[in-house]
């Protein structure tokens, strides 16, 4: 008596290995194309947070010295220079002996947004359609960062982040 060893293979063909690696590989492409958008949301989150805390610290500068940075008076609101918040110019950080009364620091490290660019401010930001509650061609004294691109635009459209500390 002659026994016959059935030999059946049980396996997957290529093309089935293909499609089930195509189908891996949408899963994927879909799943990392929604992470870097909440990475994009969670960075625009992060600058306006940092905003907010930048406008407490000149807000304590000026309970202080009752000057904003770069020496310039609460009012008039709009005025001439930009300056970064690192310097001591700006008087956040530091102080470069012109500040009465400057009980600082006020901000316990420099400023920098989540692009790894320095934030701003500036006394005479002309505000398009980023700045909230403020009418577009409005000048506006402003902390601001220049955005996911890095690039000072301030035109319609422009991707800086702001947040506006007095208008005109």
């Amino acid at each position: 008596m002659e026994t016959q060893i059935s030999r059946s293979h049980h396996g997957f063909t290529l093309i089935e290995l293909l499609v089930v690696v195509a189908i891996i590989g949408l899963l994927s492409s879909i799943v990392f194309a929604s992470l870097n958008n909440a990475r994009h949301k969670a960075r625009i989150a992060r600058a306006q947070a940092d905003l907010a805390a930048l406008r407490d610290a000149v807000a304590l500068l000026e309970a202080d010295t009752g000057l904003h940075p770069n020496h310039l008076s609460p009012t008039p609101c709009v005025l001439d220079p930009e300056v970064f918040l690192d310097s001591c110019a700006a008087g956040l950080l530091c102080t470069d002996g012109s500040f009465p009364n400057w009980n600082g620091p006020y901000l316990s490290r420099p400023p920098v947004d989540p692009w790894s660019n320095p934030y701003r401010f500036d006394p005479d930001y002309r505000c398009t359609d980023q700045c909230e509650g403020v009418a577009p061609d409005t000048w506006v004294r402003a902390i601001h960062s220049l955005g996911p691109n890095g690039v000072a635009e301030y035109g319609p459209g422009s991707d800086n982040i702001v947040l506006v500390l007095c208008a005109s």
